[in-house]
């Protein structure tokens, strides 16, 4: 065997699955063999290479060891000439393998330790293929945002642009690295002192110091459908400032170092400033009618959800320049990477307590007591059971901060003891009710202090979505909701499309949502099910996606099957799109759906009902159209600034 092709993954299922055909498909002509490092993934992405892809060499890890410690681990079991380095989230749009070894075995390029391909996102666009080494100046010019004033200067001088001939570069991406691995051999591997960020470069530059060059390969072609994020969040920026340290430090010196550190403390030169004059208008009482609130959101974990949805919402469209100040505590270890990038690029402050799910050590009581006196919290706000009983304890121990909990669904008192309900209604200055129906059944168990706020969403993330052109004759159905049937229904969805496969509808329909430890009994059930009614060639369970919109721009149709739900916000999200809904007729999506206006409600639990109704819009398009055209006029005041802005009214008025 000549390569090894080497794959990253965590909690990338349908990504990693993408890329595999992708190598499958494309490579030829080459002896290789693929490997795929699981970074202890949760969402079945070991079982799906497993069943789909047996010919691939996969590496279970016991934990997120990250980028460079995940991809040593398979270099160094590879016995070949070279290892092709390929991120989850990349495709191949050629014989991309083949070109790379074919380039690297003439005679004539046995100094080259490593190649890349062009790179483009998903619309064709070129990114970030390849880099040069950082300097002091590129860093002073970026951190001060003089590329931005002095554009062509900084593009010739430190840019990366697409190239259409082959050329040496001095650092090649690592989404796309094919190196030689007696090279490798010779410098060593990832330092695996970087835990993100640099790792790739460092490892460039010692080969470059060894007198090896890198190249591009323009005819070398590849999507990369995610890419580096252009926004840096105040937390990313430490990791950022100390992997970039390192970074100097190891391949320029210690004195390299010194200037790149003072770049970074007097980078928020302008920031500190702005703060000091705010200062100076607080004490001179221009600014006594907007004094700031500070808020710490406390919430569980970060997994894919309902309250986490909502918070990341909150945080990314509230308004910088309101009153309202946030600082985010996330208390378990359960995180799902995603939603960490994207908490961590709202700029705010986000602590990671990273507890153990159960453990009551006291030590994370006087972790939260730190934060909220570093920040001079006013008022803690909870997102679920779990964080509200931390705010509690927090105010035990500080009587002055005020407490808030958003009621998310139904049902969440009646699971109370005396004693719980009892701290509740004492303790929590006030609760935020999602949607009329759970307001009602806030006030049945005497929590008076309520006030309704219902959820919104970014209409313009669904609304004006280019739809997929799709096959007439096959009806594209989506569920999106976490994997748990006894809440979500989705046993419910799959007995209603054997019925209308039975009365010879051609359908295809997906299951989105995240399969949690707690689910993964209802998973294997599910499972069951579908080769029970042999539905597993119409039905795809497709995990935790981050692609919602384009995937609802993908539907015909929309279905919720929940046996529970205090509001739904994935039907706004449909509606938005413009994708008609069926849903059950419970609370929450009863308040949504007006039957036969903008949507259609089916009984709970009645399968046959369903079925019928599916069958009567797939044969109606008119019908479908016109619940779809209804359903967007309607949905216009759910729009989340809305909520955002109801939010810092509430806050305000608790302080």
């Amino acid at each position: 065997m000549d390569i090894s092709v080497i794959i990253v993954n965590y909690n990338t299922k349908e990504l990693t699955k993408n890329c595999l055909k992708s190598v499958f498909e494309k490579t030829q002509e080459v002896d290789f063999g693929v490997y795929v490092v699981d970074n202890n993934s949760h969402d079945g992405s070991c079982e799906m290479i497993e069943q789909e892809f047996p010919q691939v060499k996969l590496i279970k890890n016991k934990e997120n060891k990250g980028f460079g410690a995940a991809n040593n681990i398979a270099i160094k079991e590879s016995k070949v000439k070279y290892v092709f380095l390929l991120n989850s989230d990349t495709i191949l749009l050629n014989n991309a393998v083949k070109i790379f070894f074919d380039f690297m075995e003439k005679s004539e390029n046995q100094k080259i330790s490593c190649c890349g391909g062009n790179l483009y996102d998903k619309n064709r666009i070129y990114g970030t293929s390849y880099g040069k080494f950082p300097t002091i100046g590129s860093i002073f010019f970026k951190r001060f945002y003089l590329d931005k004033f002095f554009k062509n200067y900084y593009k010739k001088k430190f840019g990366n642009a697409p190239t259409e001939s082959i050329n040496e570069v001095d650092s090649v991406s690592g989404a796309d690295m094919f190196l030689r691995k007696s090279v490798l051999d010779e410098t060593g591997l990832f330092d695996e002192d970087f835990f993100l960020y640099y790792e790739d470069t460092e490892l460039n530059y010692r080969m470059y110091k060894k007198g090896y060059k890198s190249f591009i390969i323009p005819d070398v072609q590849i999507l990369h459908l995610s890419g580096a994020s252009n926004t840096i969040s105040s937390n990313l920026i430490k990791t950022v400032r100390k992997s970039e340290l390192m970074f100097f430090e190891k391949c320029y010196g210690k004195k390299q170092k010194f200037l790149v550190k003072l770049i970074h403390i007097f980078e928020n030169l302008p920031r500190f400033l702005v703060k000091l004059m705010h200062i100076f208008k607080n004490c001179a009482g221009l600014n006594k009618k907007k004094l700031n609130v500070n808020v710490l959101h406390l919430i569980s974990s970060l997994e894919v959800g309902g309250a986490e949805k909502l918070l990341i919402d909150l945080l990314k469209n509230t308004d910088l320049t309101s009153s309202v100040n946030f600082v985010v505590v996330v208390m378990n270890d359960r995180i799902n990477e995603t939603l960490k990038k994207e908490i961590l690029n709202t700029n705010y402050n986000v602590y990671f307590i990273n507890r153990k799910q159960g453990h009551k050590n006291p030590k994370y009581i006087f972790q939260l007591l730190n934060i909220i006196k570093k920040h001079n919290i006013n008022i803690i706000h909870s997102h679920n059971y779990g964080s509200k009983s931390w705010s509690i304890l927090c105010k035990l121990l500080n009587p002055q901060i005020k407490l808030i909990f958003t009621v998310h669904s139904m049902g969440i008192f009646k699971k109370l003891s005396k004693l719980n309900l009892f701290l509740h209604k004492n303790f929590i200055d006030m609760n935020i009710a999602i949607s009329k129906a759970v307001l009602e059944n806030c006030r049945t168990y005497n929590i008076n202090k309520v006030i309704q706020i219902y959820d919104g969403i970014k209409l313009q993330d669904f609304s004006g979505k280019e739809k997929f052109k799709k096959d007439s004759n096959v009806l594209n159905i989506i569920n999106v909701s976490r994997i748990n049937h006894a809440i979500k229904g989705q046993d419910v969805l799959i007995k209603a499309l054997k019925t209308c496969k039975d009365r010879g509808l051609n359908f295809k329909c997906n299951l989105v949502g995240g399969i949690y430890d707690y689910g993964q009994d209802s998973f294997e059930y599910l499972k069951k099910l579908l080769k029970e009614l042999n539905l597993e060639d119409e039905i795809s369970f497709l995990g935790n996606r981050n692609d919602i919109p384009e995937l609802l721009s993908q539907s015909d149709l929309f279905i919720l099957t929940s046996r529970h739900e205090g509001l739904g916000l994935v039907i706004l999200e449909a509606m938005t799109a413009g994708v008609p809904v069926i849903a059950s007729n419970i609370d929450g999506p009863a308040e949504l759906i007006t039957h036969c206006k903008s949507g259609l409600l089916f009984e709970s639990e009645n399968h046959i009902d369903l079925a019928d109704k599916i069958l009567d819009l797939y044969n109606n398009k008119e019908k479908m159209n016109q619940l779809a055209q209804n359903a967007y006029e309607y949905i216009q005041e759910f729009d989340i600034s809305v909520m955002c802005e109801k939010y810092c009214e509430l806050y305000r008025g608790c302080k």
